[in-house]
């Protein structure tokens, strides 16, 4: 079987701070889940978090970006378990601001610039 990437935006391998937080139909936060990005791209990212949260939902995200920390909210696209009990959530920000957006593309160009 071939696989088809379909992003938009190729992802940047990194492994950042981020708390994600599934919210409720009236957007309120239910819990709070300490993670790890395993790769970010300006149109989303894949985290590593302690338990699973189900596709489709929707979730806040908190990301330390060195000396920014970022808010967005973003769409779980798919989910699975991974190592030793932690779960793998491929997420896709939607409605970013310009700020935020701003500042995740400045992230990884610095990155990208630092390695060569």
């Amino acid at each position: 079987m071939i696989r088809v990437e379909r992003r938009r935006e190729p992802r940047a391998r990194t492994y950042q701070l981020v708390n994600v937080s599934p919210v409720n139909q009236e957007g309120l936060r239910t819990e709070q889940l300490l993670g790890r990005t395993l790769d970010l791209s300006p149109g989303g990212a894949r985290v590593e978090v302690p338990h699973e949260v189900a596709s489709g939902a929707r979730v806040q995200v908190d990301l330390a970006l060195h000396e920014a920390l970022v808010s967005a909210e973003a769409e779980v696209r798919h989910a699975g378990a991974g190592d030793e009990g932690a779960w793998l959530l491929g997420l896709e920000f939607v409605e970013l601001d310009d700020a935020t957006a701003r500042k995740i593309a400045e992230f990884l160009h610095a990155r990208e610039a630092r390695r060569g």
